[in-house]
């Protein structure tokens, strides 16, 4: 990953954690419903992993909203 993505992979992980907060469900959860594993859930949310469109489409159905709503908001954030 190029160095200059580090912003947005970083706010990306905050928006997902800030909505699983608003959700009130815990990482395993999320991770359950989004079909990924926990600890991948984890690495996302503290901006150490970078994510495919899959991975987003299924968080952003996990948490209820849409890709483009978790990308704009990590986009406004960074």
């Amino acid at each position: 990953m190029a160095h200059s993505d580090r912003p947005l992979v970083e706010a990306f992980g905050r928006v997902v954690r800030d909505r699983r907060h608003d959700a009130g469900i815990s990482q395993m959860e999320l991770a359950l419903a989004a079909g990924l594993a926990s600890s991948f859930v984890s690495q996302i949310e503290n901006g150490l992993r970078g994510v495919s469109l899959e991975t987003i489409a299924g968080l952003a159905k996990a948490l209820d909203t849409s890709a483009e709503d978790l990308i704009g908001a990590a986009e406004r954030s960074r």
